[in-house]
Order: structure tokens, then sequence, then C-alpha cells
């Protein structure tokens, strides 16, 4: 796995069995000290492996760095409210990437949000295996400024129950064709 201030092909590298790290869902987690480079990062690409999808009517963190998770200016990537979104600047309601109901347990995803200040808003785009799903302009959004610990596995709603194989953050926004390539030259390590 792959995680910390990683930028134009500079990696930290962090890893245990079977190159990913399974987190239990109830006591978890990596913590990342605060980057000014975290702030900056435009797109987040994780892998992950879902042991169990939370229920509807809760919330479980995959990465979170912000004070709280419904704090702008946070950098989210949650499953909560039977959907599995990503904020980048804003609070956990932001971009909805999918249905928590149209993935599966045991399987891995390549997930990979963007944010980028247009002058008007927070423009974020989501994508799940390399394909784009959605996207969004929050106004009340902006650029993280937050001095906050990375969490990877946990977050103010909770702790992740499965497995993260690799995170990669970078300064600028990935185009379409470079997160679908990301995705593969990296898919047959995760068996898709």
């Amino acid at each position: 796995i792959y995680v910390g201030n990683m930028f134009a092909g500079d990696n930290a590298t962090l890893s245990k069995s079977s190159n990913y790290l399974d987190f239990d869902g109830t006591n978890d987690r990596i913590d990342i000290a605060h980057s000014t480079q975290l702030n900056n990062a435009k797109t987040w690409e994780i892998w992950i492996n879902i042991d169990s999808i939370p229920a509807s009517n809760t919330y479980k963190s995959i990465i979170q760095k912000s004070a709280n998770w419904n704090n702008q200016g946070g950098i989210l990537l949650s499953m909560i409210y039977g959907n599995l979104r990503f904020s980048y600047g804003g609070y956990w309601a932001d971009l909805i990437i999918e249905s928590l109901s149209n993935l599966s347990t045991n399987t891995w995803y390549q997930v990979v949000g963007t944010g980028e200040d247009t002058g008007s808003g927070i423009l974020m785009k989501g994508y799940l295996n390399g394909v784009f799903k959605n996207s969004d302009t929050r106004t009340s959004a902006f650029i993280p400024t937050n001095t906050n610990t990375l969490y990877l596995g946990y977050g103010n709603g909770g702790y992740m129950d499965g497995k993260i194989g690799l995170v990669r953050v970078y300064n600028g926004i990935l185009t379409a064709a470079e997160i679908k390539s990301n995705f593969n030259q990296l898919r047959g390590r995760f068996g898709l």
C-alpha cells in the first residue's frame, strides 16, 4: 500500500499481509500527520474492499481529513446513508459516487475523487473502477486549509470494516483517461 505525501510519482511504502491493510471495523486505523501537500492534493485515488456494507441509516469512514465529518473544509470518503460519498472542501453530503446497494462485499474497487476551485465553487468529480460516475459544484465548499490528521479507515462516523490496498494523492486533477489508465494498470493486482 502506498500512503502519505505522494505527488508526481513520489511514494512512501507501508505494507501489511498480502499488500493491503485490513481494518476490523472496531478499532483499526492509520493516522497520517497533517501536510499542506495533502490539503493541496486535488485527486484522491483509493482501492477498497468492503467486508461489511453499513446499514443505510449509518455512517462509516474510509478516509477523513477534517475536525468533524459535518464541518466544511474537509476531505472525506465515506459510506453514509446508503451511498459512497466524496467531499473536497465541503462536508459529508457532497458528492454521491455510487449507491452502496450497487457494491458487493469482498470485491476490490478503485474509487477516485477530484476537487477543483472553479472561482464560483468547488467542482467535485467521482469515479468508480475508472468510470466517471457523478459531479457537483458546491458554492459553500472551499479549498481545504485544515491542519487535521488524515485518517485511513476511520473518521467521526466510525471505523471501516474492510481493506485498503492503495492510496494515491496527486497535486493536480487527473483526467478521465488517466484515471482509467490507473485502473487498467492495477486491476490485475486486485483480481479484476
